[in-house]
């Protein structure tokens, strides 16, 4: 009988190749998610910090203008 040739590459190595390359752009894809995220809440907090300055401002005007002087 003949002797079929053995494959040089195994399938199970082949697939975890494949599968670390899935785990890889997965990673990469969370983390952007991540750097997204962080962007999107430092944009929240300087925005909350306008906000905050701005309506600080238009009360202390708001109280000289009402309170008698002295």
């Amino acid at each position: 009988m003949a002797d079929t040739p053995m494959k040089s590459e195994h399938p199970a190595h082949n697939d975890l190749h494949w599968a670390m390359s899935f785990v890889r752009e997965d990673l990469q894809d969370v983390k952007q998610d991540i750097r997204d995220l962080r962007g999107e809440i430092r944009h929240s907090m300087v925005v909350t910090m306008g906000y905050t300055t701005i309506l600080m401002g238009l009360l202390a005007a708001f109280l000289q203008y009402r309170l008698p002087p002295g």
